[in-house]
């Protein structure tokens, strides 16, 4: 009982941990990163150098939270999981959503200016599929349930269609 008291804390020290980056984050550097919603680049940056840079921190950023999320997973159960615990998972995949969300407006506004290309098409695809992932583990958290095969055929329908999408676009 101890030691799992012990895990509990410590889970939940490190989960708070990571959102109160994101959140000293968001709040310093919120112009920067919010800019592309309002479609502002900030000044000394180029759209190109704005948009990928941004692009691919915040994908490391999703991508992180989704191993966080899984060594939370491996070490904890379902019923064992307090309120907190899933409160801090919930809102540590909010912010993988809040971070996609960017990702995709920061993807656009260099679509915008140079077109789309394969690569670029399937950047954006990572983002909505990591988006996804954050939803579904949002749902899996609230229903106790796991809906990990419902996110892989979610991933191989939206790369099915971005396929079909791509090619009506003469693109591949």
């Amino acid at each position: 009982r101890k030691l799992r008291l012990l895990k509990d804390t410590l889970i939940n020290v490190v989960l708070g941990c990571f959102i109160l980056i994101y959140v000293i984050f968001f709040v310093f550097e919120g112009s920067y990163i919010f800019g592309a919603l309002l479609g502002r680049i900030p000044e000394g940056f180029n759209v190109v150098e704005y948009a990928r840079n941004g692009f691919f921190e915040l994908i490391w950023v999703m991508v992180i939270n989704m191993l966080l999320y899984l060594l939370v997973n491996a070490f904890t159960k379902d019923d064992s999981k307090t309120k907190l615990n899933k409160g801090l998972l919930i809102t540590l995949m909010s912010t993988s959503i809040i971070f996609a969300t960017v990702s995709f407006v920061k993807l656009g506004l260099y679509f915008n200016k140079f077109g789309y290309t394969p690569k670029r098409i399937l950047a954006m695809w990572g983002a909505v599929v990591l988006a996804g992932g954050a939803i579904f583990v949002i749902t899996s958290i609230v229903k106790t349930k796991s809906y990990a095969r419902s996110w892989i055929i979610f991933a191989v329908v939206t790369y099915i269609l971005m396929c079909m999408i791509g090619s009506g676009f003469n693109l591949y």
